[in-house]
């Protein structure tokens, strides 16, 4: 069915309240979820989505990612993190607060199932890679 049909295919069969999704590429760090859950109780019509930390693909060796950073696109419309602005950096109080950013990885969120549904979930229809990260960005 492809990758989007089958988050959407998971989505309607998920029994709880909030969706999480995760590529397969994705290793969870600890306590990684709480402040996801937090902030959808705080904005039950978000979508939220944590930093990356990346795993150096020739060592395995595990990096943590800077948190001065939010998700962006280049200009061929591909996902890529940007640097903070700096005023981004001043509305934070400390470097685990939320940061509004424009795009984030369409396959690395959690949202209130409901509102996924109500805001037309993924498009069915999308069969080429990437177009998932505009979607669901585009959408909150």
């Amino acid at each position: 069915e492809g990758l989007v049909r089958s988050r959407i295919y998971g989505a309607l069969n998920a029994q709880g309240p909030v969706l999480t999704f995760l590529d397969s590429h994705i290793e969870c760090n600890k306590e990684w979820v709480q402040p996801l859950l937090q902030q959808l109780k705080a904005k039950p019509r978000g979508i939220v989505s944590p930093i990356i930390d990346p795993i150096k693909a020739d060592s395995l060796d595990y990096r943590v990612a800077s948190s001065n950073i939010k998700g962006g696109f280049t200009w061929a419309l591909h996902f890529t993190w940007v640097a903070l602005t700096e005023k981004d950096k001043a509305a934070r109080t400390k470097e685990s607060d939320p940061i509004v950013t424009p795009m984030i990885a369409g396959g690395l969120f959690s949202v209130e199932k409901e509102w996924f549904f109500r805001s037309g979930s993924y498009d069915t229809n999308m069969d080429i890679w990437g177009g998932e990260n505009f979607e669901i960005s585009f959408k909150n």
